[in-house]
């Protein structure tokens, strides 16, 4: 199984060549590209041509295979739709960019967050949250028929307006993501599939393990993070509270074939302070990260050894 990591993080700390660099000399054989980097109002998505948008993902795609890696997935910006007429047509448009993005760096999955629905912020799943995430990814339609891309959605949380209280928002749970994914393929054709974020999954009091089993062949592509379980700590598998074995157990279980894709770009962050920590010790972080991803893939395909 390959191990990937998203590239959030480690760029930003650096540079974009710098930071896949050392991601590649870490071991990595592939990346999630962050393309939530860049807002929905972009220069890069609101203004380039499509000439100029497809070079600048093909040369980024070239520069990732000249380091000996390959882009698995893409995540796009978020949010994508806030239900203000103002707004949403031109996040729409982001959202048709990504998935062509997403086909210019030869990845099959690009990653969107579901759009949270004002019904919804209080409430838990809700038909309109449904019905209003149908349109929504349903408008992507065409653009997933001609590239090929999958759109993977996550399942995600959202605070409870006015406090810092997290609650469970649109296909937060592995049934509502299951309902979603569904629905769209039934109606659009076998375009959607499910991303399954950990950190976001023990935040709201879900088993990792038995989400993989929900999703089951539904499931495309992870997100692997740690947290204690009260704040999205985006951590290295170990620094939190997650049952790793028995996560990478339920992997092997329903013949999960994807990567093993790291989003634990904060686990980096506490290398980050340049007045105390050196460059050496921000590159061995980001191996650390890739040998335990070396150490739970054994798990994932039996062949796991204790020395």
């Amino acid at each position: 199984m390959k191990i990937s990591t998203a590239t959030s993080g480690m760029v930003d700390m650096t540079s974009l060549q710098e930071g896949l660099k050392i991601i590649a000399d870490a071991g990595f054989e592939a990346v999630d590209f962050s393309m939530f980097t860049h807002a929905w109002n972009s220069d890069l998505f609101a203004k380039y041509s499509d000439a100029e948008f497809a070079d600048y993902f093909r040369g980024i795609k070239k520069y990732i295979k000249d380091l000996g890696m390959e882009t698995c997935q893409t995540h796009a910006p978020f949010p994508l739709k806030v239900y203000n007429p103002a707004q949403d047509p031109g996040m729409l448009s982001c959202a048709i960019r990504s998935i062509y993005a997403t086909a210019h760096m030869d990845s099959p999955y690009v990653v969107f967050h579901p759009a949270i629905h004002p019904a919804h912020l209080v409430d838990g799943d809700t038909a309109e949250g449904l019905q209003s995430n149908v349109e929504f990814f349903g408008a992507m339609a065409d653009a997933l028929r001609d590239t090929g891309v999958t759109v993977c959605i996550e399942n995600v949380w959202h605070f409870l307006p006015g406090s810092d209280t997290f609650v469970r928002a649109t296909c937060s749970s592995a049934e509502s993501l299951c309902e979603l994914i569904d629905t769209l393929n039934d109606r659009y054709g076998p375009h959607y599939a499910a991303c399954l974020d950990t950190g976001h999954a023990l935040m709201l009091g879900d088993n990792c393990a038995s989400m993989v089993k929900s999703l089951g062949s539904r499931l495309k592509v992870l997100h692997v993070h740690d947290n204690d379980g009260t704040r999205d700590m985006h951590q290295a598998p170990g620094k939190g509270k997650i049952n790793w074995r028995e996560f990478c157990e339920a992997l092997r279980e329903t013949g999960y074939s994807g990567t093993f894709n790291f989003e634990a770009d904060w686990f980096w962050a506490d290398y980050r302070p340049a007045d105390t920590y050196s460059k050496e010790v921000l590159c061995a972080s980001c191996s650390m990260v890739y040998a335990i991803g070396r150490s739970l893939t054994s798990i994932v395909d039996g062949t796991f050894v204790h020395r």
